[in-house]
């Protein structure tokens, strides 16, 4: 920039920058530089350091994340304009961007960042007009508007804004009004929202037809920006200002979808009672899981003492009877009997004799097998191990 030493005004829009080093755009007259529609992702901290007048700065829609405040200390005491729309900026991040220059700045343009609440903008007593459209706002920033004495224009077109209320309205009004030693004519750019136009906006409507901050905003030299009705359908497209409040329709008639007036005003109750009905259903599922899993857990459980016991898989003399092939494990029918019932034996299954079925030892005796239980309640079977415990006693004895 060493040539252009009398330099006063850059525009590089729109071309394949990816960084501004140290200095790059340097020169002791330069006021306007414009860098938007760029590819930059970078500032060098020296980046700003040679250009002591610089007044209007546009990195919009470009790739940057971060800013350094370094970066941007040298132009704290004669920026007036700045523009960052557009950047994937953090919310959170963009109040320590603004914070060295928002005593002098006249101008802010902080649209398309997916803003869905305001940062805060505190010590700006020069701000004049402020950008904010094309984010996500559901509700105008009232505190900060309220808060910034030098407001002539807010632009909130764009945004997700239904409807405004008395109160709202009145606050707006009287901010953008205060100040009257500035030569910018106040207005309020509004269009672009899904505005609905029933009973319960009516007071918008109203306010539409005679405030000089909307009509203005309707034939303003930055662009026409009218609030123009989204819903119900039968007003679809038409301008707010030109509406008779007295002969709006009801609130809830003509929606599509089962939207009705709840979730109109700033957000509203829709919203809130589908948060309240999805929570509802997130419990309701936990519920029936945990439920599920205490009784799987019972169920394997009561498996597992049976499988550890395994008095089902005694064979004759104590031996282990072969697994059953068509036993597929513990399932539902099991859980649902209490583990207590198995399948019944038969020869097509696996063609082996039921557990209770006698076996013949090789010395020709009976041999059986009962328990104690069975004993007790068979005569023969008690009467004779009553006279063996008596002989055993009485050899004992000898």
């Amino acid at each position: 920039m060493e040539p252009l030493k009398r330099l006063e005004k850059l525009l590089l829009d729109g071309n394949r920058l990816s960084v501004v080093l140290d200095g790059a755009f340097g020169g002791p007259r330069l006021t306007t530089l414009s860098l938007a529609r760029n590819r930059l992702a970078k500032l060098a901290p020296g980046a700003f350091t040679e250009n002591p007048v610089l007044l209007e700065l546009d990195i919009s829609d470009n790739r940057l994340e971060r800013i350094e405040p370094m970066v941007l200390n040298p132009l704290s005491p004669t920026l007036t304009a700045f523009h960052i729309s557009g950047n994937p900026f953090s919310p959170d991040y963009i109040p320590f961007i603004l914070e060295p220059l928002l005593p002098r700045l006249q101008v802010l343009s902080i649209a398309r960042l997916g803003l869905r609440s305001m940062p805060t903008l505190t010590g700006a007593p020069a701000l004049r007009i402020l950008n904010v459209s094309g984010n996500a706002l559901s509700r105008p920033p009232l505190t900060l508007v309220s808060s910034l004495n030098s407001i002539r224009v807010l632009d909130l077109s764009s945004n997700a804004m239904r409807g405004l209320d008395t109160s709202a309205i009145r606050r707006l009004d009287n901010s953008l009004h205060r100040s009257q030693r500035s030569q910018v004519q106040p207005e309020i750019r509004l269009g672009g929202n899904p505005w609905t136009c029933d009973r319960c906006n009516a007071a918008m409507v109203r306010w539409s037809n005679n405030s000089d901050l909307v009509t203005r905003a309707c034939d303003s030299p930055f662009g026409p920006s009218c609030p123009i009705c989204y819903a119900p359908r039968s007003l679809a497209g038409r301008r707010m200002s030109v509406l008779d409040p007295e002969t709006l329709p009801g609130c809830g008639e003509g929606y599509d979808g089962g939207e009705g007036p709840g979730a109109l005003l700033e957000g509203g109750v829709a919203a809130r009672a589908g948060l309240v009905a999805a929570s509802a259903a997130a419990a309701g599922l936990a519920l029936l899981l945990l439920t599920a899993g205490i009784a799987a857990c019972a169920c394997r459980r009561r498996h597992a003492a049976h499988y550890y016991t395994r008095e089902d898989k005694r064979g004759p003399l104590g031996g282990e009877q072969e697994e059953d092939d068509d036993d597929g494990g513990w399932g539902a029918e099991d859980c649902l009997n209490g583990g207590d019932v198995k399948k019944g034996w038969s020869p097509q299954r696996n063609g082996k004799a039921p557990m209770s079925t006698p076996n013949h030892h090789p010395d020709g005796k009976h041999v059986s097998i009962a328990t104690i239980d069975e004993i007790t309640r068979d005569p023969e079977l008690g009467a004779a191990l009553t006279a063996r415990a008596a002989a055993v006693a009485g050899n004992g004895g000898a």
